[in-house]
């Protein structure tokens, strides 16, 4: 019985201790509060959004020319005496072509609005001798056509990973300058002067572009006038696209 008491004596003070030096855990459960509802994630528009990229290219073209629709004339100061203001004489239809450049802007990545673009080119336009009207023995024969043009680009285009097909329509300004040999058949070859038009155009391209780099790409295209001397063409070459 002794040692019961004396072993109690010492339990107690053990157990209050543990007591005082551990609290109780108080576990605390907040019922009846509200979850917010999931938020839909964002839709991805169908064209990319992205600010606006400067755009440009460099292009080898080819194209139908009307040549016999313009009025070629030499001008009021040519060296050889007789060809004064005259109209040369010109096959009705070449083909020409040559060299682009163009610089332009996209404000959303499926409108081009607006680029400009630089023509120069040239062509074939030999003709046969003949006599220059008005003054008689003096032959005249064209030779060779130049052409250059200013064109103001408007379209739309479709990005896709690799590829990207457009269509625009294009309003065109430019001359022709056609070369002409001339010559006396007694005095023989007088040298050779120029006779020059203006003119204007409009029409459509439709091609794509082969994506090979974020900035660059192959353009490949179907050109038609509809109105003016430029028939049906086509044209390939870079196309550069600035970065972001």
């Amino acid at each position: 019985m002794k040692n019961s008491i004396i072993l109690a004596l010492l339990i107690v003070p053990l157990l209050a201790a543990q007591a005082q030096a551990s609290p109780p855990a108080v576990e605390i459960i907040v019922e009846g509060q509200q979850q917010p509802p999931p938020q839909p994630e964002p839709e991805e528009p169908f064209f990319p959004r992205d600010d606006g990229r400067a755009v440009g290219g460099w292009l080898a073209w080819g194209s139908g020319f009307r040549l016999g629709q313009e009025s070629l004339g030499f001008g009021e100061d040519v060296e050889i005496a007789g060809l004064n203001g005259a109209e040369l004489q010109v096959p009705e239809r070449v083909n020409a072509g040559g060299l682009a450049f163009g610089l332009g802007y996209r404000p959303l990545p499926w409108l081009r609005l607006p680029e400009v673009r630089f023509r120069l080119g040239g062509g074939d336009a030999q003709t046969e001798w003949t006599s220059q009207a008005g003054t008689p023995g003096l032959e005249v024969r064209a030779d060779r056509v130049w052409i250059g043009a200013v064109d103001l680009v408007i379209g739309f285009e479709v990005p896709f990973e690799r590829v990207t097909p457009f269509l625009r329509g294009y309003a065109s300004a430019g001359f022709a300058s056609v070369r002409a040999d001339v010559r006396h058949p007694e005095i023989g070859a007088l040298g050779t002067e120029r006779a020059v038009d203006g003119w204007v155009g409009a029409g459509f391209e439709a091609g794509f572009i082969v994506n090979i780099h974020e900035v660059f790409g192959l353009t490949f295209a179907y050109r038609h006038g509809l109105y003016g001397p430029e028939t049906s063409g086509a044209f390939i070459g870079l196309s550069i696209v600035g970065d972001d």
